[in-house]
């Protein structure tokens, strides 16, 4: 498979952008959740404050979420940006090896002997099923099942 598997740095690279996208995933609910809290708290100081209570903060609600809802957008950004590159390159690697498998496959059939292609099993419906669609199965154990 390694063979197959070129250019090295499109892997790397996909390989680093999906685990960059992993992290980030699970950090997005953890942002929601700080912006929520943000939001509930500057609603709750702001009914004590109707109650005669002295304010908790001298910041509006607005103020108190903000930061959380600009760091959400940085981080859609950025999860957008990761999981769109990691795919592309994973994907241009898993293309690029079902390519070369199927050139080795067809240099293959061609160099084989006239007798052998006399041979049911080696008709040239069943070759051309093989070129067309066994040989893309082999995009789910290349590097395109990492990125996804």
């Amino acid at each position: 498979m390694k063979k197959y598997s070129t250019p090295t740095s499109s892997i790397v690279c996909g390989i680093f952008m999906s685990i960059i996208f992993g992290v980030l995933g699970p950090m997005y609910g953890w942002w929601i959740m700080k912006t929520m809290n943000e939001l509930n708290a500057g609603y709750f100081d702001r009914e004590l404050v109707k109650k005669g209570f002295p304010p908790l903060e001298d910041l509006t609600v607005f103020e108190r979420a903000l930061p959380w809802c600009l760091i959400m957008v940085g981080g859609s950004f950025a999860i957008f940006i990761t999981k769109s590159v990691g795919s592309i390159l994973l994907s241009r690697v898993s293309n690029n090896v079902v390519g070369s498998v199927r050139k080795d496959l067809y240099e293959s059939i061609i160099r084989k002997d006239i007798g052998w292609h006399d041979d049911r099993e080696n008709s040239a419906g069943i070759m051309t099923g093989t070129l067309a669609s066994d040989v893309q199965l082999l995009s789910g154990i290349s590097s395109e099942g990492v990125g996804a």
